[in-house]
């Protein structure tokens, strides 16, 4: 083999060594984390949080979404679940101290005791406004209420499917969960302390001490992650749980990474969360470094080449 076929085959060699482990890291990873679904956003400007398209470890939930009602508009929001349980979502305005073109609402509605199998949720979204003087109709969907009205309407109606389950699923036999730390407290409302998990993988083994009370128990955990600015994200997790017949449980959470901290609202005597991480979880090798690695290789092989003609000549 000559000089010239010995450097082409190193400048392959090296590119290869640079681009193969950012294809095994992205199909690796990168397919478990598409499936993961946070919220679904709809086009009447509704976000529903939960309940989403999965399945959910208790028969009691809550109806969690935002809203963009576009200034000068009128509308209402209700729902119904399995065409049985049905009522209004009440609507808070996120700032309502300002002004804006699109002020989000909030809507937060205790559900119904669910039984477990398959539900459906359906949104009722309607909206109304009125064109003073007829010079700027709105577009679709707004349609006038009558041929000559300056009165329009708009409906969407949207559907959600999802599950309840409430066996619990069972913990893994592994020495790679490792405690990273224990949060306890009392019954009320309160924050929890914030933490860092390194790792993607990793779950909240909860117990809870119920007490003697003869309201309705509940012990409500949601999970935020910590960006510095409390009330500025929303909950992507959630322990939602009602009732003395069980008192521990755990909840996992799979490709999340960073610093969280956690709400809880709860009628009991005392609880505690355990935090665990799997330390085999890797984080996802991001995308947008696959271009800075390749280029780093090319550099590599131009500057290689440069000094192996330079050494030549």
């Amino acid at each position: 083999m000559n000089t010239k076929n010995c450097f082409l085959f190193f400048q392959l060699f090296l590119i290869f060594l640079v681009l193969i482990p950012i294809s095994v890291f992205n199909i690796t990873f990168a397919s478990s984390k598409a499936n993961s679904i946070d919220y679904i956003s709809f086009p009447s400007g509704t976000t529903v949080y939960s309940p989403i398209n999965k399945t959910y470890y208790s028969n009691f939930i809550n109806l969690n979404l935002t809203f963009g009602a576009g200034l000068g508009v009128k509308y209402s929001l209700n729902y119904s679940i399995d065409d049985e349980h049905e009522g209004s979502i009440p609507l808070i305005a996120k700032f309502p101290d300002e002004l804006h073109v699109v002020n989000i609402m909030t809507g937060l509605v205790n559900l119904p005791e669910l039984s477990d199998g398959s539900h459906s949720l359906t949104i009722n979204v309607l909206c109304s406004l009125n064109n003073y003087h007829g010079a700027n109709p709105p577009g679709p969907p707004f349609k006038p209420t009558s041929p000559d009205s300056y009165d329009y309407i708009a409906t969407w109606i949207h559907t959600i499917c999802f599950t309840i389950d409430t066996s619990l699923p069972e913990l893994p036999i592994s020495e790679n969960w490792v405690e990273v730390t224990t949060l306890s407290g009392s019954g009320g409302i309160g924050s929890t302390k914030t933490f860092t998990i390194e790792h993607v993988d990793w779950r909240i083994r909860w117990a809870i001490e119920p007490g003697n009370h003869s309201e309705r128990q509940s012990f409500l955990v949601y999970v935020f992650p910590a960006t510095g600015i409390k009330g500025s994200e929303q909950w992507f997790e959630s322990i939602q749980h009602f009732g003395t017949e069980e008192t521990t449980g755990v909840l996992n959470i799979l490709n999340y990474s960073g610093s969280f901290y956690m709400d809880v609202l709860a009628s009991i005597d005392s609880y505690t969360m355990i935090i665990e991480q799997n330390i085999e979880s890797i984080p996802e090798f991001t995308s947008w470094t696959i271009l800075p690695l390749v280029l780093s290789g090319v550099f590599v092989v131009i500057i290689f080449r440069k000094k192996l003609v330079k050494s030549l000549d």
